[in-house]
Order: structure tokens, then C-alpha cells, then sequence
């Protein structure tokens, strides 16, 4: 048996993970609005995450490669950015070259303000499976943003 502990997966055919943030970035591109702002704990926080196509690839690999028996493996990408510099890659997919900037909660609308604790990053390190398997991101991380935010746009047209 070999344990594969996933990250946030995002791609086509996700649970929507960047589609608020896709439909916001175009919102402010088409109103020619320079910045992209956002709560300030959630701006400096960071969580591993994954292109679908490289943690499918983990699983091959795990699969197919009898050292991965009887191991555990955390899956998720070799650098894990900030929410910031995140929506500012999902920005620059889309086309957008505004910026991020963090603000107070209190200088968002409501809707835009979470209740969470963010001074608890949910970072992995991956380096084992990297080590053993050989894992690799098969998919550049800018092409897995442009096939989201393509899939994103399409999923907001068909509605």
C-alpha cells in the first residue's frame, strides 16, 4: 500500500477552487481597475496546491514503481506561493497586470471578508516523492493556470 496526501487540486473539471477569483480578475480587468484587493492574512497565506495533470502523474508513478510500497508521500507543487502572488498568476493567465493589494478586512465589502486564522500556513513538503519517484511537475505552472482559467470562463459561459 502507498499513501498519496493530496494538495488543494485544481484544474478542469475541479470544484470551481479559482473560479471567484477568474470571475473578480475579469470584473476588474473590464472596469480598468488597477488592483485586486484582498484581506491582508489571507493575502500573506500559503497552501499547497496542484495542477490536476501532476497529481495524476503522482499516482502513476506510485503505481508503477514498487518503491513506493508501503510509503506515505505528500503531492503538491516544490514552492508553495502566497494567496497574492497566486490570484497575481491567475491574473496574468487571464491577462490582467493589475496588482494584489492587502487591505484590512474592514475595507472590504462583506462578502469578501472571511472569519478565518491565517497565521497557520497549510504548506507540504514534497521532496520525498520528488527523492523516490522522480515526481515532476508534468504541466508548467502557467499553462495550468491558462487551462483553468480557460475552463473557468468556459463553465461561466455556458450558464
Amino acid at each position: 500500500m502507498t499513501i498519496l496526501r493530496y494538495p488543494a487540486v485544481y484544474g478542469p473539471n475541479d470544484m470551481h477552487r479559482f473560479g471567484p477569483w477568474v470571475k473578480q480578475t475579469t470584473r476588474q480587468m473590464s472596469s480598468g481597475t488597477p488592483e485586486i484587493r484582498m484581506q491582508e492574512g489571507f493575502a500573506a497565506w500559503r497552501w499547497t496546491h496542484g495542477f490536476v495533470g501532476d497529481v495524476a502523474q503522482a499516482v502513476v508513478l506510485a503505481v508503477t514503481n514498487e518503491r513506493a510500497a508501503g510509503r506515505t508521500y505528500n503531492v503538491g507543487e516544490a514552492a508553495t506561493p502566497t494567496w497574492a502572488e497566486r490570484v497575481e498568476s491567475i491574473a496574468r493567465a487571464i491577462g490582467y497586470h493589475g496588482r494584489v493589494t492587502p487591505v484590512p478586512a474592514a475595507e472590504l465589502p462583506e462578502d469578501q471578508r472571511t472569519g478565518h486564522d491565517y497565521a497557520h500556513h497549510l504548506v507540504v513538503d514534497s521532496a520525498l516523492i520528488r527523492g523516490d519517484l522522480g515526481y515532476r511537475e508534468v504541466v508548467a505552472y502557467e499553462e495550468g493556470l491558462r487551462r483553468t482559467v480557460e475552463w473557468e470562463r468556459g463553465c461561466a459561459s455556458q450558464k
